[in-house]
C-alpha cells in the first residue's frame, strides 16, 4: 500500500486505456458512498454542508443509535455535485484496472477520464476534471457509526477526506524527454475499503445512460441492496432525502414522490426496476408517515459488454436543451454541465438572449459567442437593454389580444343591444298604430309631415320620385313621430 514516487512506476502502475484491448467497462463502487451520498445533485452555491443521518438498530446490540454522515468542503471550491460522483468512479475504475486496489497513488491522463466517462475531448471537459480533483482533495467526510469496516465486520466512526493529494499535468515532456501524467493518492481510510473488497462491481455504461442525478444514486444504493433481496420497502422520506439525496427541505410527501417520478420511470425504462401501481408503489403507514416500495425486474442481469478502446464511451444522449447549446457552440461536455448546474428556465432564457444578440450581431457575441452563452449561465448576465424574452411577447400579445377581444365583445354586445331596442320600438309601434283608426292613423301621418323635428326627412320624402324609397322614408318618419308620442307619454 505504499506510494510509488518516481514517473517510471507510475507509468508501469497505470497503462493507458489503449493498452489494454480487452478491458470491459465494469466498474467498481465502493458501498459506504452507495448507501449514504456525499455529493449533492447538482451544483449549489447556497449549500455549504451536506448531513445525511438515519436512527436504525444495531444489530450487535439491538438498542438505537443514529448512523450520521457530514460532508463539508471548501468555500473555494465548493461541495461535490453529481458529475464529481461520476469522475470519482472513473477514477476508481482506472485505479482497479491500473493496480488492482494494490497502491492508493494512481498515475492517469484525463483523456482517460475523459474516454471512460464518454464526455466530448475538449479543454472544458480537462477543465471539469481539474476542478472535481480540487473539490475531492478539499473534502472532509465525518463518518458517526456509519462507515463499515469490512476487515473487522462493523461500524466505525470516522472522519477523513476523499483524495490526500493530486498533481495535474498536460501531457507535455519532463526534462527527461518523458511524458509526465497526472496522479492522485487516495485518502488511506477510502483506499483500505477499496483495498479490503468492499466494493461491487456495477454497469458504468448503464450509470452514464441515467439522465437524472437522483437516478444515478438511485442506481448505486438499490444495486447495492437488491444483491440480498429482491424488493424492499423504506420509510419513504429517508429513502428520497438520507439515500438518494434529494433536498429536505421539501416538507411535504407528495412533493418527494413527485421528484422521485422521474428517477423510478428511468429506471423502469431501462428494465431495472419493476414497474408497479402508485397505489402498490408508496402506502401510508401514519400520520404524515409513508413508505415506498421497489423492486428489481425478475430477469435482471448485469450487462457485460467489453470496452471499445477505439472510441469514447457511449455516454447518455444529450437532453433537448444541451443539443440546444452543443447547437450554439458550447462543447458537449459544457453544456452537460450546464445543464446539471442550473434551472432549465434559466438555461433557456440565456438562449433565447444570445440568438437576439446573434441576430443583432451585437459586439458581445462577436468575438467568442459559445463562451459569452455559457458565461452568461453562469453568472447570470441580466438582459440587454431592448431584449423582450419569447415569455414576454406572448405575454404582451395576449394583453394586446384581450384589449382588442374586450373592444371587439363591447361592440358586439353594443349591436346586439341596439337590434333588441329597435326590435322593441318596432313592437310598441305597431301595437299603437294598430289601436288607431283609419281616421286617427291618418291624422297621425298629417302630423308626422307637418313635424319641424323630423323636416329634414320630410323634405327627402316629398321630394323622392320612386315610389318604393318614398314608403321607406315615410314608414322612418312615422316610426320617429309615434316614438316621440310614446315616449313622451312616460
Amino acid at each position: 500500500m505504499g506510494l510509488p514516487g518516481n514517473a517510471e512506476e507510475l507509468r508501469e502502475a497505470s497503462p493507458t486505456i489503449e493498452s489494454i484491448p480487452d478491458e470491459r467497462l465494469l466498474g467498481k463502487d465502493e458501498m459506504n458512498l452507495a448507501e449514504f451520498p456525499i455529493t449533492l445533485l447538482a451544483d449549489r452555491k447556497d449549500v455549504s454542508i451536506i448531513i445525511r443521518e438515519v436512527p436504525t438498530r444495531d444489530e450487535q446490540t439491538g438498542s438505537m443509535i443514529l448512523r450520521k454522515v457530514t460532508v463539508t468542503g471548501s468555500e473555494l471550491y465548493g461541495l461535490p455535485s453529481a458529475q464529481d460522483n461520476l469522475i470519482l468512479l472513473g477514477l476508481i475504475y482506472l485505479t482497479k484496472r491500473a493496480n488492482n486496489f494494490r497502491e492508493r497513488r494512481v498515475g492517469f491522463s484525463r483523456s482517460e477520464v475523459i474516454k471512460v466517462l464518454g464526455w466530448a475531448d475538449s479543454g472544458q471537459s480537462y477543465a471539469r476534471i481539474e476542478l472535481s480533483l480540487k473539490r475531492w482533495a478539499n473534502v472532509f467526510v465525518l463518518y458517526e457509526n456509519a462507515w463499515w469496516e469490512k476487515p473487522r465486520q462493523t461500524y466505525s466512526s470516522k472522519g477523513f477526506g476523499i483524495i490526500d493529494d493530486f498533481e495535474v499535468h498536460d501531457g507535455s515532456a519532463s526534462r527527461a524527454g518523458e511524458a509526465t501524467r497526472s496522479n492522485i493518492a487516495w485518502n488511506e481510510v477510502f483506499f483500505q475499503s477499496l483495498e479490503a473488497g468492499f466494493v461491487r462491481t456495477i454497469d458504468l455504461k448503464l450509470l452514464l445512460r441515467l439522465r437524472h442525478p437522483s437516478s444515478q444514486q438511485m442506481y448505486r444504493f438499490l444495486g447495492k441492496h437488491f444483491y440480498h433481496t429482491p424488493s424492499l420497502t423504506l420509510d419513504l422520506r429517508t429513502f428520497a432525502c438520507e439515500h438518494v439525496g434529494l433536498d429536505r427541505g421539501y416538507k411535504d410527501n407528495g412533493k418527494l414522490k413527485e421528484k422521485l417520478q422521474p428517477a423510478i420511470e428511468e429506471l423502469e425504462e431501462i428494465g431495472f426496476l419493476e414497474p408497479m401501481a402508485r397505489d402498490d408503489r408508496y402506502t401510508k403507514v401514519g400520520p404524515g408517515k409513508w413508505t415506498i416500495t421497489l423492486r428489481r425486474r425478475s430477469d435482471l442481469e448485469l450487462v457485460d459488454d467489453p470496452l471499445d478502446v477505439g472510441s469514447p464511451l457511449a455516454g447518455p444522449e444529450p437532453t433537448e436543451q444541451e443539443k440546444a447549446l452543443i447547437d450554439r457552440g458550447v462543447t458537449a461536455a459544457a453544456a452537460a454541465e450546464l445543464a446539471l448546474s442550473h434551472s432549465a428556465d434559466r438555461v433557456q432564457a440565456k438562449i433565447e438572449i444570445f440568438d437576439w444578440l446573434v441576430a443583432r450581431k451585437d459586439k458581445r457575441v462577436s468575438k467568442n459567442p459559445a463562451g459569452y452563452l455559457a458565461e452568461s449561465i453562469r453568472k447570470d448576465y441580466a438582459p440587454p437593454r431592448g431584449f423582450e424574452s419569447e415569455a414576454q411577447r406572448r405575454e404582451r400579445a395576449a394583453a394586446l389580444d384581450e384589449q382588442r377581444r374586450k373592444v371587439e365583445d363591447a361592440k358586439r354586445k353594443a349591436v346586439e343591444a341596439q337590434r333588441e331596442k329597435e326590435a322593441a320600438d318596432q313592437g310598441r309601434i305597431r301595437n299603437y298604430w294598430e289601436s288607431l283608426s283609419k281616421a286617427e292613423q291618418e291624422r297621425v301621418r298629417e302630423d308626422a309631415l307637418g313635424s319641424t323635428t323630423l323636416a329634414f326627412l320630410v323634405k327627402r320624402y316629398r321630394a323622392q320620385k320612386d315610389p318604393e324609397q318614398a314608403a321607406r322614408t315615410l314608414k322612418t318618419i312615422l316610426d320617429g313621430h309615434i316614438l316621440h308620442i310614446l315616449d313622451s307619454r312616460v
